[in-house]
């Protein structure tokens, strides 16, 4: 769903590096607050793709299908994924996007053509409001790069690089290459370049 999601935003707005994203929203307490620039990002984002409901503040988050506190994998909160603006996609998942801490698309999270130009973050929790609302464990990060979407925590990675994180965040492109979340039981022992499993 993202890829096309980036496709038909693209054809029609250009690339996000296009798009005049502002800086990321201010962390607050009102439930009432709108993130407008990650707004912007999934106003542009899902336009033309077919979602149940688009959420603009923490006080709309059940109806996108979100839950209301989102946890790392040492136990800790995540302040930063109330910020944001949020979906709820017709296959159950929710999305919260956030726009990068450098405006432009001039963060640069790792090495590289997609590490290098990140315009955003899309947590999508995979099973919706339901628990445990955990990085690595249902809920999972994307970037929105000026080149694509790609997952968090590639071998080029620098902000979540998967060997030395333990937050969560950098479980995405594991999952999705190496398909096993193993890192749950015996990431000591898995790397990019060694082994991929407990086995």
């Amino acid at each position: 769903m993202l890829q096309q999601a980036y496709m038909s935003s693209t054809a029609q707005y250009m690339t996000p590096d296009e798009w005049n994203i502002g800086p990321r929203d201010s962390v607050g307490d009102d439930e009432n607050y709108v993130a407008v620039n990650a707004q912007l990002i999934r106003d542009r984002l899902f336009e033309n793709v077919h979602v149940m409901a688009k959420c603009n503040s923490k006080s709309e988050i059940s109806k996108c299908n979100l839950g209301k506190e989102y946890y790392n994998l040492k136990g800790g909160s995540d302040a930063a994924t109330s910020i944001g603006s949020f979906v709820a996609a017709n296959d159950g998942t929710g999305y919260i996007i956030l726009v990068s801490t450098q405006p432009g698309c001039g963060q640069s999270r790792g090495k590289g053509q997609y590490l290098g130009n990140v315009c955003g973050l899309i947590f999508a929790d995979i099973n919706g409001s339901k628990k445990p609302n955990t990085f690595g464990k249902d809920t999972f990060l994307f970037y929105l790069t000026k080149n694509g979407i790609v997952p968090c925590g590639l071998k080029e990675e620098s902000a979540y690089p998967f060997d030395k994180s333990n937050t969560g965040h950098e479980a995405t492109a594991w999952v999705i290459y190496k398909e096993n979340l193993d890192y749950l039981r015996c990431k000591d022992k898995l790397s990019w370049d060694g082994k991929s499993s407990c086995k």
